[in-house]
Order: C-alpha cells, then structure tokens, then sequence
C-alpha cells in the first residue's frame, strides 16, 4: 500500500512538475470593516428593541394575570370566612350529634359494604372515618370509610 502511494506521488510529480503536498488549511480573512457592519448594527438594534418590547409586554401580561388571580383569592377567601360563619343548619340539618356514651339500636345502621342500588334516593344511617371532605360550589362531597368500603355522601343546598 505504500509503495503504491508513493508510486502515485512519483506519478504526479511527472505529470504536474510539483511536488505533492497535502492541502493546507486556509484562514479565512476577516471581513473588512465598514458601512457593512453599521447597517448590521441598526439591524441589531432594531431586532433588539422589537425583542425588548416583546419581553415588556410578556411581562406585562403576566403582571396582570398574577393580580386577577390574586384578586380572585381575596374573594374566595372572604366568601370563605362569610359562609363559615353564617348558620347552615337549614341547608343541611340540625340533627344531634350520635355519640358513644349511650348504646344505640345497631339495627337502624347500614354498613358501608351493604349499600346497593335499591337504596338509591333512601335515607340511612352510616358509620364510617372521614377520609375526604371538599366543598364544591354550594355542596359538599364527604368520602366515608369503612375498612374496605368507601361511600361518597353528596349534600347541596
């Protein structure tokens, strides 16, 4: 395989009369300074006050999404501290409170792995732990548990 290169050198040399070097890499020349780069300036700057200008109403735009929901977290928190003390026992019932200190009927109470279909619209009595409780507009979602059982009780003025 040398030999073969340096036979195609020798070949060269005879045709062309030079000697065969590799080719050089060339610098590339600088570009000359001039009214060139002045007009490639305003460009520039004119670019960079379109993005600037850009960026100002971005934030902007930002700035007044953030108070709309700031002020919108005002009135959730105010209508908050109203409901919570206004009186809902009209909405939702005032019955007492089931306690363990006295012995109740056990048969009057359905346990959570007993509801069905055919209860659907009834009103029973069940026992369980809180697992979730949301409110959502003017209604509350309750998650009750028990053991393996859950039950979404629903309650809507």
């Amino acid at each position: 395989l040398l030999q073969q290169m340096l036979a195609l050198k020798l070949q060269y040399k005879q045709q062309t009369g030079k000697d065969y070097h590799a080719p050089s890499k060339k610098q590339e020349s600088k570009k000359p300074k001039g009214d060139n780069t002045q007009e490639a300036s305003e460009k520039n700057k004119a670019k960079r006050a379109k993005k600037a200008e850009e960026k100002r109403l971005k934030e902007e735009k930002k700035r007044k999404q953030r108070e709309e929901r700031e002020r919108r977290e005002r009135e959730k928190l105010e209508k908050l501290k109203t409901a919570a003390n206004e009186d809902w026992s009209h909405v939702f019932g005032d019955a007492p409170m089931i306690q363990s200190a006295t012995k109740t009927d056990v048969g009057r109470w359905t346990k959570i792995g007993k509801l069905n279909k055919d209860m659907e619209g009834k009103e029973v009595l069940v026992r369980g732990f809180l697992h979730t409780s949301r409110g959502v507009g003017k209604g509350a979602f309750v998650l009750l548990r028990s053991s393996l059982y859950t039950v979404q009780c629903v309650a809507f003025e």
